[in-house]
């Protein structure tokens, strides 16, 4: 289990809720054009739901900021204090979950989620889930947080169901915030 190490896993296979077969990895640098496209995918709601601001597909898709994200932090040569997942199929990404370290070395990883909107109730959310859940247990992750808007309500459920806690943002009473504490795998 060691939290800093190499790549978590390969491709795995999955199904998504219509029986439909997808696949579900690591998101690389080499995935920065198909992120681009899959931002594309996303309705102004539900980007206002991911990043609790009504951010522009532009600025989502500036070429410093996926590098930032897809490059250099995913690949840092120290540690592994960024990780992220897609769900794909054929060409096509449907969704991502990213977990990003909160303090060096703290275990504390806190999650975002996106998927694209016309895939809305197909599965991509539970699939990420179930995905990142197994990272964390595999890695040594101690704590899994995340923040979502009230509104947000099929994330609020998911987070629900998968276990974690629900709590106050005592600065937003419009966020909430969730907590999980991962059980190590044997």
């Amino acid at each position: 289990m060691d939290l800093f190490g190499a790549k978590w896993a390969e491709i795995q296979y999955n199904q998504l809720n219509d029986g439909s077969a997808v696949a579900v990895r690591e998101a690389i640098a080499a995935d920065i054009p198909r992120i681009r496209e899959y931002i594309d995918q996303l309705s102004p709601d539900d980007r206002y739901l991911r990043y609790m601001s009504s951010i522009s597909i532009d600025a989502l898709k500036d070429g410093d900021r996926l590098e930032r994200i897809y490059k250099t932090s995913l690949e840092a040569e120290f540690g592994r204090r960024h990780v992220a997942f897609v769900v794909e199929r054929g060409a096509h990404i449907l969704g991502v979950v990213h977990a990003w370290e909160r303090e060096v070395y703290s275990a504390v990883y806190e999650l975002s989620y996106s998927r694209r909107s016309d895939h809305e109730g197909c599965g991509v959310g539970g699939i990420l889930m179930n995905t990142i859940l197994d990272w964390a247990r595999a890695s040594g992750v101690r704590t899994l947080v995340a923040d979502t808007l009230r509104e947000n309500h099929r994330m609020r459920k998911l987070f629900q169901i998968s276990g974690f806690q629900e709590g106050k943002n005592p600065d937003d009473p419009s966020v909430v915030h969730y907590t999980r504490i991962v059980t190590p795998s044997s």
